[in-house]
């Protein structure tokens, strides 16, 4: 199942906006922020997958373990205070399902903002307004999948729209280059079929990953402070 997932991944054009800020917006050894950085997603990704050069760091609420040694990290509480880095010291700030855990979310974009360079970019991703109307999880729990917004209780306040987004950058005087859905028309067709066979032989996580590209479960956000 694994298999046939990643084949998907590569269809559907798996976070584009993300790989595209990666390939052609963050210059080469530029500087790279994960704000909660938990396995060390966007690291791994760059190095194993893009095979860009960057320089990262990250920060996360855990006291993180096999640490890369060529990576930056600080342990943080981010609804008790500030993110531990100096302002305008990153070219790129990924937020990657973080801002709905977050007690005050604007004071959070706008700490996104203040480490960002002049000019450099900021991506957020989070469930979207969609999430709420999707059926719950239902089996196999000790997985913690989440194919509605309330499957996660440490999820607060709101799922956000991408007009939500948009305003948020705007708010701020940010440039929203782009919001969007992450949604694939392949996934809209062949998920009604799939969907009722994976969840019988309980393959939860790929029912999961059917029902967030099949109805546009996350939104996203890239936005670029002013220079």
């Amino acid at each position: 199942m694994n298999l046939i997932k990643q084949g998907i991944l590569k269809l559907v054009g798996h976070k584009r906006e993300l790989k595209k800020c990666y390939q052609s917006r963050v210059p080469e050894g530029g500087s790279v922020v994960d704000i909660g950085c938990f396995g060390f997603t966007q690291y791994k990704y760059c190095t194993n997958q893009l095979q860009r050069n960057f320089v990262h760091s990250g920060v996360d609420y855990n006291n993180l373990t096999n640490i890369p040694t060529d990576f930056d990290f600080r342990r943080a509480d981010l609804n008790q205070g500030k993110i531990p880095f100096d302002s305008s010291s990153f070219d790129f700030v990924v937020c990657s399902h973080v801002i709905e855990h977050i007690v005050d979310p604007i004071v959070f974009f706008q700490e996104c903002m203040r480490i960002c360079k002049p000019g450099g970019y900021i991506y957020i991703e989070a469930p979207s307004e969609r999430s709420i109307y999707q059926k719950g999880i239902t089996k196999k729990f000790s997985k913690m999948l989440a194919t509605n917004f309330y499957d996660d209780p440490t999820h607060l306040g709101r799922p956000w729209s991408m007009q939500a987004f948009y305003r948020l950058a705007s708010y701020h005087e940010a440039n929203p280059i782009s919001v969007g859905l992450y949604q694939s028309t392949l996934i809209r067709v062949v998920a009604p079929f799939l969907k009722p066979i994976v969840h019988f032989f309980g393959f939860m996580t790929a029912y999961e990953f059917l029902v967030w590209y099949q109805c546009g479960w996350a939104s996203f956000l890239v936005a670029q402070k002013p220079a």
